[in-house]
């Protein structure tokens, strides 16, 4: 008998990091255990807590040594070793569904959809456009017209598919009478092809085959030559997996994800009786990934480094230091060392101070005068602007900078060289009005260009040179504004190839800088006056006054999360604070953010990172109403408890450079004593923190009634709330209905902290953390039941 459990499949994604967006999942479902227990835990036990890292374990079969990391007969090797992606998912075949968006399956919205052109090796396209000449469901279809060509040009939509399973394409086509039939299948050969045999009517074509590649592309071509002007009528394209019901639709397939990780450990284990094998496979979601990461730098260095530099000196190094230390990992790179021009001159590390939110010290170059004294250095012995294409090194575009302070004018800041002379220099004028400087004395040529503000008034400074030998544009950029620029065409700069630039030095020989210099910093790229904006903010205040969801994701793709792995709610806090990340692992400083928010962080069932705002439970809508009948144990009771979990009133409050704030309700603290709980959080708003302490308060000061014991029988519970039920996740609300009589509150209206998921041969059960939901009820202005104080409803922030 076919139960729900026979619908829950798992996947690995060997030699690939779909963490990273990347297509490539293989069905493992066949060596998955089900005799033996599969938990999942995701979220936390209580409102008031952190998510934890989403955890899953199971057993596999290992009987041919599959699962064993060095079994070279193994179908996976040698890919078989911890972190690989793993998930469990789960569809129901009775509902139909398509793996293409819906406008590609249907083309209603009057455009092409995911339909996209392919030359197959032909010498011209073919034209694509939306038409409502023909149209085998609604108004319209997508029209291809073909070119003179032998039948090699075609249109293509893809789908992305899981390796070994079973999946059915279906599209329709109407083809004029003269035009030349179609062939319908994947353009690369995975799957069998299918040719049309009708004119002026409406045909359905199929191809069926199990997946080889985590996409299929899936094509429409003319069987043979066609001629300018002919062309066919498509629509109706619809792909799913096999085993689902053939039944049209345009709505996305319902596949569901139960958990997506990366393999911790899959030791093999045999029984005492026994020699088939099996290996117990433990995974944790990406949180873990962020809480293990490295330790940051402070978030100027971080995002310095996120461009990839060939060459950076942050310049941090204590008193006694004389020479800095390269953090690029070039080993072509050599520290930046002092250079002795004239005599006299001081370079004091440890003395100075950078842009003042990276916590580092910097260095002080104090010359006699501008021709006695010492700059830093440093030779490379590769270019520094060198990049590869196709395996060919070039020497392309290059951006030098560094954070400067100095109260003398007429003097160089920055000089980077390449062989035979040629310079790149910032300078000083008398009045300490900045310049690019380009010298090439065996092209006799100088170029230069001015900024019109002085920047030798001590404060600190990001001077920025950008060589973008694209556009051979030289740019002057200060403060991550542009001020001057210079343009190589017609010079002899605008080679193919830019100087191939090889030292860089702080100052210059008679014209030696004086002042605190700090973060150094050269890219094989041409950064732009915006992305040096945002270092510049970097350094000056660690990006303070940005929002939770920024915040949040800076420091995701700082930890080298893909931007597209992040989902995050707009936050409602929108002045985060500088925080220093020195030595702090990414999870700490987002979760500092997020407590700050007062919103869950977590990763998802589809392994993306999100953010729930605190918004989001405020006059939420219900997800799930399920009867008592399906959320009690079997063979359990289960009671409704009254006590102190999670009381909390006296909150003591502190925003980031504001003294702390109390807030307590003294009729709660006269009966039951004071409970306690202290909030450190990382926003430069006084108001936010009090706030969140009069929310805490207000909302927790009483004890709370809840349901203990409740349990979701996934396997029994009506087909009309199956989908409902699945859906339940952190931050979900949740009400149970159908209580017994005794119970005053009916229905019991819940928010869905965490669950723990148990599969089994015989079972499929969720267990949710809870917290009551009837303190989200907030006052809402010129709302008729919302807008009423002292009632049911309470002051939001």
């Amino acid at each position: 008998m076919t139960t729900r459990l026979d619908y829950l499949r798992l996947e690995a994604a060997w030699g690939v990091d779909s963490g990273h967006g990347v297509a490539g999942w293989t069905d493992i479902t066949e060596w998955w255990c089900m005799d033996a227990q599969t938990s999942i835990s995701r979220g936390a036990q209580g409102e008031q807590q952190a998510c934890q890292p989403g955890l899953l374990s199971l057993q596999a079969l290992n009987d041919a040594g599959e699962y064993l990391p060095d079994n070279a007969g193994s179908p996976w090797h040698p890919h078989v070793r911890t972190d690989v992606p793993i998930r469990i998912t789960y569809r129901d075949p009775a509902l139909p569904g398509t793996l293409v968006s819906a406008e590609t399956a249907s083309l209603e919205g009057g455009t092409t959809g995911g339909w996209l052109t392919s030359y197959l090796g032909a010498s011209a396209p073919v034209t694509l456009a939306s038409s409502t000449a023909q149209a085998w469901d609604g108004a319209r279809s997508l029209l291809i017209t073909w070119p003179t060509s032998g039948g090699s040009v075609g249109a293509v939509a893809s789908a992305q598919t899981v390796i070994r399973r079973a999946y059915r394409a279906t599209v329709r086509v109407w083809i004029p009478a003269g035009s030349p039939a179609v062939r319908f299948g994947d353009a690369f050969g995975q799957t069998p092809i299918a040719t049309s045999t009708l004119t002026g009517a409406w045909e359905t074509l199929t191809v069926s085959w199990t997946a080889t590649d985590g996409r299929v592309y899936l094509a429409v071509k003319p069987s043979g030559a066609s001629s300018a002007g002919q062309s066919v009528y498509v629509d109706g394209l619809q792909v799913d997996e096999a085993a689902a019901v053939a039944t049209w639709s345009t709505a996305a397939a319902p596949v569901r994800s139960r958990f997506t990780g990366y393999v911790q450990s899959w030791p093999a284990i045999w029984s005492a009786s026994s020699l088939s094998g099996r290996v117990l496979v433990t995974a944790a979601d990406r949180l873990k990934r962020l809480g293990a990461s490295a330790a940051l730098r402070s978030l100027v260095e971080e995002e310095i480094l996120y461009d990839s530099p060939s060459a950076y000196w942050p310049l941090g190094e204590g008193d006694g230091a004389s020479s800095a230390g390269n953090i690029s990992g070039s080993a072509t790179v050599r520290r930046l060392s002092q250079v002795q021009y004239g005599t006299g001159g001081a370079v004091t590390f440890g003395s100075g101070t950078g842009p003042g939110a990276d916590g580092l010290s910097a260095p002080i170059l104090a010359p006699v005068d501008a021709s006695n004294g010492k700059t830093l250095r440093s030779i490379s012995s590769a270019p520094l602007n060198a990049i590869d294409l196709g395996g060919s090194i070039l020497t392309y575009s290059v951006t030098v900078a560094a954070f400067v302070a100095t109260t003398t004018a007429s003097r160089t800041v920055l000089r980077v060289s390449a062989p035979l002379n040629i310079t790149l220099d910032v300078t000083l004028d008398g009045t300490g009005k900045p310049s690019v400087v380009i010298a090439s004395p065996l092209e006799g040529l100088t170029l230069s260009a001015a900024s019109t503000v002085s920047i030798s008034d001590g404060a600190t400074h990001l001077v920025a040179v950008s060589w973008d030998h694209a556009t051979l544009t030289v740019r002057l950029i200060i403060d991550g504004v542009q001020k001057a620029s210079v343009s190589l065409s017609g010079t002899g700069l605008d080679s193919p190839v830019a100087p191939p630039w090889d030292t860089v030095e702080v100052g210059r020989d008679g014209a030696l800088y004086a002042g605190t210099v700090a973060h150094v910093a050269v890219w094989p790229s041409a950064l732009t006056a915006a992305r040096l904006a945002e270092l510049y903010t970097a350094g000056m205040t660690g990006c303070s006054g940005e929002s939770s969801d920024t915040r949040i994701a800076r420091y995701a793709r700082l930890a080298g999360v893909d931007p597209s792995q992040v989902s995050l709610d707009v936050g409602a806090s929108t002045s985060i604070a500088h925080i220093d990340s020195t030595g702090m692992a990414p999870l700490a400083l987002m979760q500092r953010v997020a407590d700050t928010e007062g919103g869950p962080l977590l990763v998802d069932r589809d392994g993306m990172l999100v953010l729930h705002s605190r918004t989001r439970r405020y006059a939420a809508p219900v997800d799930a109403a399920l009867p008592l009948e399906y959320c009690t144990p079997p063979d359990a009771g289960w009671s409704l408890e009254h006590d102190d979990s999670g009381q909390v009133n006296y909150a003591s409050s502190t925003a980031s450079g504001s003294p702390a704030v109390r807030v307590i309700d003294q009729a709660s603290i006269d009966e039951h004593g004071i409970y306690r709980r202290d909030l450190d959080l990382v926003t430069t708003d006084p108001d936010e923190a009090l706030a969140a302490a009069q929310w805490l308060v207000s909302r927790h000061a009483e004890p709370q009634t809840r349901p203990v014991g409740l349990l979701i029988d996934l396997l029994t519970i009506s087909d009309d709330l199956i989908e409902a039920a699945l859906a339940l996740d952190v931050s979900s609300r949740w009400q149970v209905i159908d209580l017994p009589p005794q119970v005053a509150a009916d229905p019991f209206d819940l928010f869905v902290e965490g669950y723990t998921e148990t599969i089994s041969g015989t079972g499929w059960t969720l267990v949710p953390a809870t917290t009551p939901a009837d303190g989200g009820t907030v006052w809402t202005l010129d709302d008729d039941a919302l807008s009423v104080l002292d009632g049911t409803t309470t002051l939001a922030y």
